[in-house]
């Protein structure tokens, strides 16, 4: 039979674009520069299933570096396809993997150009991280809408987050508002 997808861990030749599934024991030999190389040939419809791989990766700083690369790359050309993905994640209840996109969201939003980090799809995004980091870690949530919002969307995530912060800091909480 014929072999229509690489699925090496060893960097492509080249001219050859490192495509297509990836098994377990090929993600847990490849390098950042395999998944560089992984991430720069992904067309964008292939963005969900290269995130999930790279969540399979066992070693937690590489693995946060590659998810990262991925998110950076997925908001520069599929902002609205990144926002489905994260629905996705939150819908389903994928709390382990929504932890990790979260992490690398957070790298990814610091690296964006101005112009990008403007946009409505990114502010919509922005929101979205912090109504997840106000139920995970409140303070980063706040650090985070102090950062990006402001007036009435501010107060209103502060709302959100005082409330989740009474939870476990009972005076702190209310002292938002």
């Amino acid at each position: 039979a014929n072999q229509l997808f690489r699925q090496s861990g060893s960097s492509a030749k080249s001219g050859e674009k490192p495509t297509g599934p990836l098994s377990m024991k090929s993600i847990a030999s490849m390098s950042m520069d395999d998944w560089n190389l992984r991430v720069q040939a992904a067309d964008k419809g292939d963005f969900r299933s290269l995130i999930e791989s790279a969540m399979q990766i066992s070693d937690a700083t590489l693995r946060r570096k590659v998810i990262t690369a991925i998110v950076d790359r997925w908001l520069r050309e599929d902002v609205n396809g990144f926002t489905k993905y994260w629905a996705s994640l939150e819908v389903n209840g994928a709390d382990g993997k929504l932890a990790m996109v979260a992490l690398a969201l957070q790298d990814s939003l610091t690296n964006l150009d101005p112009k990008l980090a403007a946009s409505d799809e990114i502010f919509v995004i922005v929101q979205r991280l912090i109504s997840y980091l106000s139920g995970t870690d409140p303070e980063r949530a706040l650090a985070w809408a102090e950062k990006w919002l402001m007036n009435d969307t501010l107060d209103q995530a502060k709302v959100s987050i005082a409330r989740n912060m009474a939870k476990t800091d009972i005076p702190r909480g209310p002292a938002l508002n």
